[in-house]
């Protein structure tokens, strides 16, 4: 017992000696590599992605019909393009809206564009009303990753009732 109280009074008044120049050890973050804190949002780089997004519908032997989109998005930040148009009615029945939608978030990693992008898509109808097909509507929710300035077809959706089908082509390049 004795002994025990020498011990802590000696450990009690001895002064701390200082450690050979060791940096303090990095403490291991509870979270993956790469992965932000909630809350916590990456800042993105003085930057600018411009998108260039080609929508082409196919129907069977008929020439396909293309559609061009462009944006340009700072890096980390969303960029969103609202389109819609109204398709006349037929007898008896209510117009229909026809959306071409496209949300768009680049983030540059190196020479390459991490792009999560969604399209809501509405393919073309006849301008005659008795021969209306059904409605072919496109959702897509895509997450790639693009090398600059190279096109890539990041998406064919088919009608899976008849011989249409949208194929979605984008390049990202970065503008520094």
């Amino acid at each position: 017992m004795r002994l025990a109280a020498t011990l802590l009074i000696a450990l009690a008044t001895a002064s701390p000696s200082p450690l050979p120049s060791a940096s303090p050890l990095p403490r291991p973050s509870p979270l993956p590599a790469g992965q932000e804190p909630p809350g916590r949002r990456r800042e993105g780089q003085l930057a600018n992605v411009r998108l260039d997004i080609k929508v082409t519908e196919r129907r069977g032997a008929a020439e396909p019909l293309t559609k061009f989109v462009s944006m340009t998005v700072a890096d980390g930040e969303q960029g969103k393009i609202r389109s819609t148009a109204e398709v006349p009615p037929a007898p008896g029945s209510f117009p229909i809206s026809a959306p071409l939608h496209i949300d768009a978030r680049p983030a540059i990693d190196g020479t390459r564009v991490r792009l999560r992008i969604s399209l809501d898509y509405t393919a073309e109808r006849p301008a005659d009303a008795s021969a209306r097909p059904p409605t072919l509507n496109v959702k897509e929710d895509l997450s790639v990753i693009m090398e600059n300035g190279r096109a890539m077809t990041i998406a064919d959706a088919v009608d899976p009732m008849g011989d249409r089908r949208v194929q979605v082509e984008v390049t990202a390049t970065i503008l520094r």
